[in-house]
């Protein structure tokens, strides 16, 4: 059974419907026991913060080699947050992470860090990085290439917020990138909850299956 396939039966998916197909109960620990039925064992998440996602894959998904790509500091993209701050992130990862000897912290940006990986070497690629419109475009062409045959891109915020502090481009940019290269099915998982304050109390995920 290939790996949509898999997601087909296990959600009883109609491909017929319009992308993105919303599968609304499928969170990140999901994720991860479905990866763990397809027997993916090499990952990489992009945009670590403090390591509470990776510790989540490490613990659910066995034998798996996981690579954290981080800056971990200011950098363009990642205006946000203080140095103060990121810092203390990479230590509460750090602290999270190092009991799994193949969970490996890469403190780099990520269009560095994608340069050293082997093209179709990994089983999925988790996107959390810089959410404006030109960092996605790029952390989606060029992890994809990563990503072996059957492999899965997901990632994180799957919204669209124009403007302000926390802008978030990620919806239009998965969206451009799917009807683009001509992916028939893509996926929101989880649903948009939204406060009476207009914030955002659930944010989705986003996944495509890599052919």
């Amino acid at each position: 059974m290939n790996t949509l396939d898999y997601f087909v039966a296990k959600y009883k998916i109609d491909l017929r419907q319009p992308s993105p197909i919303l599968l609304p109960a499928v969170d990140r620990m999901e994720m991860a026991l479905a990866m763990t039925d397809l027997g993916f064992t090499n990952g990489a998440e992009v945009g670590t913060a403090a390591g509470d996602h990776a510790l989540l894959l490490c613990q659910n998904i066995p034998n798996l080699t996981l690579y954290c790509v981080d800056p971990w500091e200011q950098v363009d993209g990642f205006i946000s947050f203080k140095n103060s701050k990121l810092s203390e992130w990479h230590n509460q990862a750090v602290d999270k992470l190092s009991v799994f000897p193949s969970c490996h912290l890469v403190q780099m940006i990520s269009m560095d860090a994608v340069k050293e990986v082997q093209d179709k070497s990994l089983d999925f690629v988790y996107i959390d990085g810089a959410h404006d419109f030109r960092h996605v475009s790029e952390d989606i062409s060029e992890w994809i290439k990563k990503i072996k045959p059957g492999g899965i891109l997901y990632g994180h915020d799957y919204v669209t917020i124009p403007y302000g502090r926390y802008a978030c481009h990620v919806k239009d940019v998965v969206d451009a990138y799917c009807r683009s290269h001509w992916i028939p099915h893509w996926f929101m998982l989880g649903n948009l909850e939204q406060r009476a304050d207009g914030k955002y109390a659930r944010i989705p995920n986003w996944m495509f299956v890599v052919e």
